[in-house]
């Protein structure tokens, strides 16, 4: 089964991945991307509105005059699969590890100026509910953009870093982790793609400290 995944909200790179938890658990992949897994998640991700938009996007003209033509896509099979046929030869694979982390950082640039709406596969609504609950996403900055980050310490008193990174292997939120520098300002660690909401996170669990 192919999955789509496009970033910075559904505007930016396509990327294919075999399925929708190898998406999901990936680095490129971050909170509020599109991933559809089908023709018939499309509408579940995008507004019909914004459907013509992907259809220049991936290089089909003319499935965009057709579809601004359709008062309603819900019915239209034929066209979805279409366009779902035209996302899946327009995404690439992810690259190699080594690239990803500056891709991660380019996205994470565009996706603050840009700003997004958070779009998610339904299957993973009550999972993003929980979250949501735990661990909310920082609307305001809760620190100066000048406070300097440095690491705390676990358990056994080691300070974690980049030989001691408490978020699980292989997520988006391991490698964001692996972004931090001890002694960098808040500023510097946004401008390398980790989110205010992982520096409100990490600091209230102790993961770093602000100063």
């Amino acid at each position: 089964m192919a999955c789509v995944a496009v970033t910075r909200g559904g505007a930016g790179d396509f990327w294919l991945f075999s399925n929708l938890e190898e998406a999901d658990e990936h680095a490129l992949v971050q909170y509020g991307d599109a991933i559809c897994t089908g023709p018939g998640d499309l509408l579940n991700v995008w507004r019909q509105s914004e459907i013509p938009d992907l259809c220049r996007r991936v290089g089909d003209e003319r499935l965009c005059l057709e579809i601004q033509g359709v008062e309603s896509l819900k019915l239209q099979t034929p066209l979805l699969e279409r366009l779902w046929s035209a996302l899946v030869g327009r995404a690439s694979r992810p690259p190699e590890p080594a690239a990803v982390l500056e891709q991660v950082a380019q996205d994470r640039r565009a996706t603050r100026a840009k700003g997004v709406t958070h779009r998610r596969h339904p299957t993973e609504k009550e999972a993003l509910m929980a979250e949501a609950e735990t661990r909310p996403i920082a609307r305001t900055a809760k620190h100066s953009v000048t406070s300097v980050i440095t690491f705390g310490k676990d358990a056994e008193g080691k300070n974690y870093g980049p030989d001691n990174n408490p978020k699980r292997a292989n997520s988006a939120a391991h490698a964001r982790f692996a972004l931090y520098k001890s002694g960098q300002t808040i500023q510097q660690a946004l401008d390398a793609g980790v989110t205010r909401g992982d520096i409100n996170w990490d600091s209230k669990q102790g993961f770093i400290v602000l100063k």
